[in-house]
């Protein structure tokens, strides 16, 4: 029995692995052995800088002789090689600068926080406050390769645009890209790349679809219906920058993997309420939109703060749910046993020598049919049927519960 329950809790821990790494993209490669990662110094950061159109630092703290704090720094640093591997070709570049040691270069590079990413990009010096995997860190790399600015030309585009309810955004109507409106728009949208996203419009049939007038800025925040319009137009870019700052806690807003801790960062006084719902799941779409509405309702409380979380985006969470599962039945398992045991102390009448002769020969009770009773519950059944049940019910427990695991683990992975 002890050897099936270790074979039991054995697969059971495989199987877990298994699900949460099926929530992971297949296609990222391998780590192809090559170092990329610079240790940067005083003598080697400015031909970093030159070299690579971005440059990821990373302000690790000193590595010490610990196995815990090395293996942290080398799961760490491996996220970085792999992301550097990935994004060779794109002239981007990653380097560490420890904490300790290259005290005076962090201070040099405006680096303070401990255990953080930051990314040089021309002037600009942006924090990657999302999650430290290699996958992540890439698309969330990528995304401010681009313009800060996306232009706005058509019908199609403007769909496009209204669907993008999750995000924090702005859209603006100019002239041209040559107006100086235009430039003040776009080095305000150069803050917040690529936490908030900007928008521009030259096309008049575009603008009236939005109600927008010449050099005038609409703020959309996440899960509203109706825009905010800036006020005080045309706007220098400084007084974008103020209004987006002041702005930039919505009453409602999904937790992501690449902003993930930007989110968490709310030392806001008042009411914080976190939510858990699967947007695919007809039940969480259900909750989602009375959360939403709930937000809309509020929106202009300045002390309500609501964050969404869909476990699909965070595999841990998804293996919360398994390991949940796999706790209610162990508990199966265990109200079996009880079960048994209570039945079978007072039911004085049944004797060992029957259980053991009967049980050794065979019966017309089948194995199958008190799996079957077992799997629905049908507990009284089985017991009713006879001693060589009991003894059956017995052998069966543990495939019962390797059923429900099973039976769990594939809804979940589904």
């Amino acid at each position: 029995m002890k050897a099936i329950c270790w074979v039991t809790l054995a697969g059971m821990y495989v199987l877990l692995i298994t699900c949460c790494r099926a929530e992971e993209g297949l296609d990222f490669p391998t780590y192809d052995g090559k170092d990329r990662v610079i240790d940067l110094s005083e003598k080697n950061y400015k031909q970093a800088l030159k070299k690579y159109d971005m440059l990821g630092v990373l302000l690790h703290e000193p590595v010490t002789s610990d196995k815990t704090s090395h293996r942290r720094f080398q799961m760490t640093e491996m996220v970085l090689e792999l992301a550097a591997q990935v994004l060779e070709d794109k002239g981007i570049g990653f380097g560490l600068v420890d904490s300790k040691k290259d005290a005076k270069l962090a201070k040099k590079l405006g680096l303070d926080e401990e255990g953080s990413l930051y990314v040089f990009k021309e002037d600009h010096i942006i924090e990657f406050d999302g999650q430290m995997t290699a996958d992540v860190l890439v698309e969330f790399l990528l995304d401010l390769m681009e313009d800060p600015v996306e232009i706005i030309n058509s019908k199609l585009e403007l769909q496009a645009f209204d669907h993008m309810e999750e995000e924090m955004r702005l859209i603006g109507y100019f002239k041209g890209e040559d107006s100086e409106h235009y430039k003040a728009f776009e080095e305000a949208a150069e803050h917040f790349q690529p936490y908030v996203k900007f928008f521009a419009t030259f096309d008049k049939g575009v603008a009236k679809k939005l109600g927008l007038k010449q050099n005038e800025v609409d703020f959309y925040e996440p899960f509203m219906d109706d825009p905010v319009h800036i006020p005080d137009k045309p706007y220098t870019e400084e007084e974008l920058v103020e209004f987006v700052t002041g702005h930039r806690r919505a009453t409602l807003r999904k937790l992501r993997p690449e902003d993930m801790f930007e989110t968490w960062e709310d030392d806001m006084d008042g009411i914080h309420i976190v939510t858990f719902a699967e947007e695919d799941d007809p039940d969480g779409f259900e909750f989602l939109e009375v959360v939403k509405q709930v937000a809309k309702d509020n929106t202009d409380n300045p002390d309500l703060s609501i964050v969404w979380i869909d476990p699909d985006d965070f595999p841990l969470v998804s293996c919360h749910k398994i390991l949940e599962n796999i706790y209610i039945h162990i508990y199966i398992y265990i109200y079996i046993y009880i079960y048994i045991y209570i039945y079978t102390h007072t039911h004085t009448h049944t004797h060992t020598h029957t259980h053991t002769h009967t049980y050794k020969n065979k019966t017309k009770t089948s194995l199958f049919c008190i799996l079957g009773k077992v799997i629905h519950f049908e507990f009284d059944e089985v017991l009713r049927s006879g001693p060589n049940a009991i003894l059956m019910l017995k052998s069966v427990a543990p495939i019962v519960c390797i059923y429900f695991l099973f039976n769990s683990l594939t809804s979940c992975v589904r």
